[in-house]
């Protein structure tokens, strides 16, 4: 999977909640939000986690290109294979793209499961 690649590659800083909230964006723009939480382990420590990472669609699109896979089949078989956070409209329609906060912005983004990161890690 090329945006494993990517993300392992340390691409970190590209993505809000990995950066100092201070620092200005890098100078292609924002990859997308890859939020860390905080929650305890079993020894009770406090571990850094994280449940799904949102890419900005332009920016997928671009990496998976780059990768030689077109962007829309994949991203649909990433919605049928359940690897994706769906946007529900109000009508009971699921989107691809889903409602994400972006500091004082909501945007709709590409938001990938850790399951799917998981599961594509497993098969590489």
């Amino acid at each position: 999977m090329p945006l494993l690649q990517y993300l392992w590659n340390g691409p970190e800083s590209e993505f809000l909640g990995r950066r100092d909230p201070k620092a200005p964006a890098p100078p292609q723009g924002w990859a997308g939000r890859w939020h860390i939480g905080v929650c305890p382990n079993e020894e009770s420590e406090a571990v850094r986690e994280w449940s799904e990472i949102a890419f900005f669609p332009q920016w997928l699109d671009k990496v998976l290109k780059e990768g030689e896979f077109e962007p829309h089949s994949t991203i649909r078989a990433w919605k049928h294979r359940g690897w994706l956070r769906l946007g529900i409209e109000r009508n009971g329609t699921r989107r691809t793209r889903a409602k994400v906060r972006t500091g004082d912005n909501t945007k709709r983004m590409v938001v990938v499961t850790r399951k799917a990161v998981d599961a594509a890690d497993g098969e590489a």
